[in-house]
């Protein structure tokens, strides 16, 4: 099939791309192979690629979860370096939290400090909490939590924010992101006409706009929100 507009829904957002073009989707009659010059691509290149998508999928998953409504950072008292082992703790930490929580909801991504040492921004959905009994299950050094507010694009701020490092060649062979399967995925949904309706879109002015170019063409694309356009904060 080929389309002409993609949605992806995401809670209360809806960002569209719009393709003059068309992209074909789905299974391709199968033609003779031509010969062709093999193209090499830099890892440079395909790194920056992998960040572009990690950042995209902790955008959405965010967006597509917002009763996780606690900002969450947790650090080590020691000066730990290697993220394996240190991510083996915080998988400990987890589970240790479900107990507590079962229906337990979270978004994590390890960072580097300055110095080298390793933390973790987590969201999660936590109604209350105590800090000691927090900080007693992590047991590692110090945690920090906040109440996140209600806002316009939370994930791509908080994506932006605890994600700023991605690139960082640290993180080559190690996940960049660690998250719960009870997160609910973004919808998508795709249209062979480039200016059909969706969800009553055309009644709203979009909150962000831009066009771009990309390996299919010039794509057009808008964010809208279902809601009211208010900024996101975190107390």
């Amino acid at each position: 099939m080929e389309y002409k507009t993609k949605w992806i829904v995401t809670g209360d957002q809806v960002e569209v791309y719009k393709n003059s073009v068309g992209i074909r989707i789905g299974k391709r009659k199968h033609k003779k192979k031509r010969k062709t010059k093999k193209i090499k691509t830099s890892s440079k290149k395909l790194n920056e690629f992998a960040v572009y998508r990690s950042r995209r999928a902790i955008k959405w998953r965010i967006n597509s979860n917002p009763d996780m409504n606690k900002f969450l950072t947790l650090t080590f008292a020691e000066n730990l370096t290697d993220l394996q082992s240190c991510n083996e703790k915080f998988k400990r930490f987890i589970r240790k939290l479900k107990i507590i929580k079962p229906d337990l909801k979270y978004l994590a991504v390890p960072e580097f400090q300055k110095r080298g040492a390793i933390h973790y921004h987590i969201l999660l959905n936590l109604e209350y909490i105590d800090q000691k009994q927090l900080a007693d299950l992590w047991g590692h050094g110090f945690i920090k939590i906040k109440n996140i507010k209600d806002g316009t694009n939370i994930g791509l701020y908080v994506s932006k924010y605890i994600g700023k490092d991605l690139d960082d060649e640290r993180y080559f062979n190690n996940k960049k992101y660690f998250c719960s399967r009870n997160l609910d995925k973004p919808m998508i949904f795709y249209s062979k006409d480039a200016d059909v309706n969706f969800l009553g879109l055309d009644s709203l002015k979009p909150i962000h706009e831009k066009i771009f170019k990309s390996y299919y063409g010039l794509i057009k694309y808008q964010i809208f929100r279902m809601d009211s356009n208010k900024s996101p904060m975190i107390e």
